[in-house]
């Protein structure tokens, strides 16, 4: 290259990089205005008042705390009163409901057996030839020999033959 090209080239890159950049003109930040115009609350509130004349009235006063008492009437205490009533007997029908819906206790033959090992409250209510449900077996076998923890081996079990 020769050197006026070269002159050439670099002022185009310099041309082509300053195209971008343009100066800003000079403008103010912001417009000042008189702190004697700058609306306020006082003034805003007597416009709206002027404006509307529903809004120009005060409103009432709460009463003080002092002023203030709570009455219970007849109603109130009756309600009450119904209330605690009606959940007593409702909560009275629930355990009577409970109480006849309880299995009862077995009043069939039964037989001992002795425990051998590996042998659980389940799987002896499983070798009881019967047509009531598994868990009503386990709850009389359990019933009938105060149990209330494991089998131990050479225990011996009072179980329902039906």
């Amino acid at each position: 290259m020769t050197g006026t090209s070269a002159a050439r080239s670099s002022a185009l890159r310099d041309s082509s990089a300053r195209r971008h950049l343009r100066a800003v003109p000079e403008s103010p930040l912001a417009t000042v205005h008189d702190i004697s115009q700058a609306p306020t609350a006082r003034r805003r509130r007597e416009l709206l008042r002027s404006e509307v004349p529903a809004d120009g009235r005060r409103p009432l006063r709460p009463r003080s705390a002092s002023r203030a008492a709570v009455t219970i009437d007849g109603a109130m205490v009756l309600r009450a009163v119904l209330v605690v009533v009606v959940t007593m007997v409702l909560t009275a029908l629930a355990a009577g409901v409970g109480i006849a819906l309880q299995p009862s206790a077995y009043r069939g033959p039964t037989l001992t057996h002795s425990v051998v090992a590996g042998e659980s409250v389940w799987s002896l209510a499983a070798a009881v030839d019967t047509d009531r449900p598994l868990e009503d077996v386990v709850t009389d076998i359990e019933a009938l020999n105060d149990l209330d923890a494991g089998l131990r081996v050479g225990q011996l079990v009072v179980l329902p033959v039906q």
